[in-house]
């Protein structure tokens, strides 16, 4: 890669921005509605809209680089060793109720190597942008960030319901119980990558869900890695930018405590 870094995740903080300035403007009540395999998935003619808009300026200024969004069809864009991995309206339904809870997630990775190289996650609702590069730290507005030191008994923790495979429906209903009974209390914000950023900034402890698809946590995955917390899999492996994955994520503490509750 010829590009500084920090440069590349300038201009995806500032897509970002813009492009959740799209989606902050546009009413949902006025945007068409398309059922996507699965349940309760949906996308609008503003999830199109905005992947279009980021997927045009990342080309403009790097198009070495590929491209990967959520509402891609053509699958086979991941193979690339370097691409912008991008989910454009993160919390959709949420979007689509006006709940104003969803966020753009842009992320830069390599693939060959399975990590992520630089990240910007961005709620247009609160005016938060997330931000990381590897081994450069996490920040939330410019200001640097770090996970909590709270344990599950005295922290918040998120997690996802898996809504588009209601397969998973029993074991995740247990598993919240358990969560549930050793926490504060639990979350679930729609959003996976509000969630992750959530972890970085210390809002939550612990953020768990039994499947995402790496548009979903490639870009929050580092955003906690740099904010000083762990992030992988339930079986405590790195997170697979290639293929769809479960995650677990949170402070050291509150992780390991996880880990033993989903082990159970």
């Amino acid at each position: 890669m010829t590009r500084d870094i920090n440069e590349i995740c300038r201009v995806m903080c500032l897509t970002a921005k813009s492009a959740g300035r799209i989606m902050y403007g546009t009413n949902p009540a006025d945007v068409g509605i398309t059922q996507k395999p699965g349940t309760a998935n949906y996308v609008t003619e503003c999830d199109v809209a905005v992947q279009k808009y980021i997927a045009r300026e990342l080309s403009v200024f790097s198009p070495e680089i590929g491209f990967f969004g959520e509402e891609d069809t053509e699958k086979g864009k991941l193979i690339s060793d370097l691409a912008f991995v991008v989910d454009p309206i993160d919390g959709t339904s949420n979007f689509m109720m006006g709940l104003r809870l969803s966020a753009v997630s842009i992320a830069l990775c390599d693939v060959k190597a399975n990590r992520t190289l630089a990240a910007a996650v961005y709620c247009p609702y609160t005016d938060e942008l997330f931000s990381a590069t590897l081994g450069g730290g996490a920040y939330l507005n410019g200001e640097p960030m770090q996970v909590s030191a709270r344990d599950l008994e005295h922290g918040l923790a998120g997690y996802g319901s898996t809504p588009y495979d209601r397969t998973v429906a029993d074991r995740h209903m247990a598993l919240l119980s358990r969560v549930y009974a050793k926490c504060i209390d639990v979350r679930n914000l729609g959003t996976a990558a509000l969630h992750l950023a959530y972890v970085a900034a210390g809002r939550l402890c612990a953020f768990y869900e039994l499947r995402l698809s790496p548009w979903d946590y490639a870009a929050g995955a580092l955003l906690i890695t740099e904010a000083g917390g762990k992030i992988t899999n339930f079986s405590g492996d790195p997170l697979d930018l290639s293929a769809p994955d479960s995650v677990m994520a949170g402070n050291p503490v509150a992780y390991a405590e996880l880990k033993e509750l989903i082990e159970e």
